[in-house]
């Protein structure tokens, strides 16, 4: 994993801003005096694209917990393909304030629910189906150090009782990365998959009227660049008997939950198939 410093510049928003309702001024990266291009860029909550048939959405569900006036996240599509998440946030250290994120399937939040197509990237399945999830990621931290970073990287799963839902009945988090982010609820047992030790959380959310169990794993050696069969974490969750095998396996998303910092996330891939 690479951490590098940045260098912000100012451009005027008419040349550089897509979608933003909110920021007087678009800031871009200004790295061995090289302005990054990028084909599409967003700014604002809930706008989003697709790349490589899965969505990327900017998620700043917790935007309004944020104190710093020149708060931001951007999503980014560049001309060398790769995907990059930008952010500044700051205060309310309790409170998630963005998620940015790549989705297949069901969303909580999103008023139809999926953000892909049913039968897409072979979701909704039953738990007992016994289904495969495949997935991969390849990227790069880039911390500005202007804020103390809480953050992580995290899959994030979704169950619920029907193939088509109105709210989550269960949730797993796989957490390979983090900076100084605490997981909901209270340490439960070590478990070692993909080859490496993680640390097993459980906790109770509640969010949109609907409460429901939340299991994190959390990896002890930290990395960006991981992959692996997510049934693995989601059979060890059942076989301890905190999910049941008829709850329905509807979305599966890869993002950075950030609560505080400054800088940017830059993936060159992500992968996710049954």
């Amino acid at each position: 994993m690479k951490s590098k410093k940045l260098l912000w510049h100012a451009l005027s928003a008419s040349a550089l801003l897509i979608g933003c309702s909110t920021s007087p001024e678009a800031l871009v990266e200004v790295q061995q005096e090289e302005i990054t291009a990028s084909k599409i860029e967003y700014y604002s909550h809930g706008q989003y694209f697709t790349w490589n048939g899965i969505v990327v959405l900017n998620n700043q569900w917790g935007r309004d917990y944020a104190t710093n006036s020149d708060k931001y996240q951007v999503i980014r599509l560049t001309d060398d393909n790769k995907i990059q998440f930008d952010y500044k946030w700051a205060g309310n250290t309790s409170y998630v304030k963005g998620y940015p994120t790549f989705i297949v399937g069901w969303h909580f939040g999103n008023p139809g629910g999926w953000m892909t197509s049913q039968g897409a990237f072979g979701l909704p399945a039953r738990i007992s189906d016994n289904k495969a999830f495949y997935s991969s990621i390849s990227g790069t931290h880039y911390n500005n150090g202007t804020y103390t970073e809480i953050m992580n990287l995290s899959w994030d799963i979704w169950l619920a009782n029907s193939p088509n839902p109105s709210g989550p009945n269960g949730e797993i988090m796989v957490w390979p990365w983090r900076q100084n982010q605490q997981p909901i609820g209270s340490w439960q047992t070590t478990v070692t998959i993909w080859g490496a030790t993680w640390d097993v959380y459980r906790g109770t959310m509640s969010a949109g009227g609907y409460s429901w169990q939340v299991v994190t794993y959390i990896r002890r050696s930290g990395t960006l660049s991981i992959g692996g069969n997510l049934r693995d974490f989601i059979n060890d969750a059942r076989n301890r008997g905190w999910f049941s095998s008829s709850l329905y396996i509807v979305g599966i998303e890869c993002g950075n939950e950030i609560i505080q910092g400054h800088g940017r996330f830059e993936y060159t891939s992500y992968t996710i198939r049954p």
